[in-house]
């Protein structure tokens, strides 16, 4: 039977390799954006690059946190439960990732009440994509700060931590299917029968539905491993 130390130090390999190189998709992304759009409103784009560096910083700590647990920990040949600590790299990681998270939702919630201006539904659908949004930021932050008080990852299977990790989650995974079923909904109310505009709108849906349904499945990945 594996060490819970052992168990605990597979996901920060599989996240590094996958933020590496998720990390060189956003810089192609984010260079092409700033190429291809340079009149866009300036707050928006201070927006993508402040989350860019932010995403940058995340990572640099992701790599420290990983290093300590394979270079100094030398896991999983040292399987001593004690061993394996939540690190200062991993606390500033996770709290940029909830950070990145409530500002990309909070992005979401501006698009929604800008697409449904004078709807009766505007106001609720924004004030419940913000209240999950901040519930789930505010919740990770104490689950984080509790478990950098009990450094080792074995005890994030006690109730507080856990407790708290699984609210953020369901917020999480709350808030992100709110925006995706608003914006699918009222995009597809907006379809005229012109072919130039339903091919628009057609991506717009799909690219609603899958950014929903991926980071939902993540959500719910975390929630319950």
């Amino acid at each position: 039977m594996l060490d819970p130390a052992e168990l605990s130090s597979r996901p920060y390999f599989a996240a590094s390799m996958a933020n590496f190189l998720l990390f060189g998709i956003s810089f192609s992304q984010t260079t092409y954006y700033f190429r291809t759009y340079p009149g866009d409103d300036s707050f928006l784009k201070a927006l993508i690059a402040v989350l860019f560096i932010m995403e940058g910083v995340h990572l640099t700590f992701l790599t420290q946190a990983t290093y300590d647990i394979y270079i100094v920990c030398k896991m999983p040949e040292k399987t001593e439960s004690t061993a394996l600590e939540f690190s200062l790299g991993t606390a500033v990681s996770i709290t940029i990732t909830l950070v990145i998270t409530s500002a990309v939702q909070s992005f979401y919630a501006w698009r929604v009440y800008r697409l449904i201006v004078g709807h009766r539904w505007q106001k609720p659908l924004v004030a419940s994509i913000l209240t999950t949004s901040l519930a789930q930021l505010c919740t990770g932050l104490m689950a984080n700060a509790i478990q950098y008080g009990y450094p080792p990852l074995s005890d994030m299977r006690k109730p507080l931590p856990r407790i708290s990790y699984s609210i953020s989650s369901v917020m999480t995974i709350i808030c992100d299917l709110t925006i995706s079923v608003s914006l699918v909904y009222f995009l597809n109310k907006m379809r005229t029968g012109f072919k130039s505009s339903q091919n628009v709108i057609n991506r717009l849906v799909f690219f609603s539905m899958g950014n929903g349904i991926l980071t939902s499945i993540v959500a719910t990945w975390a929630l319950i491993s």
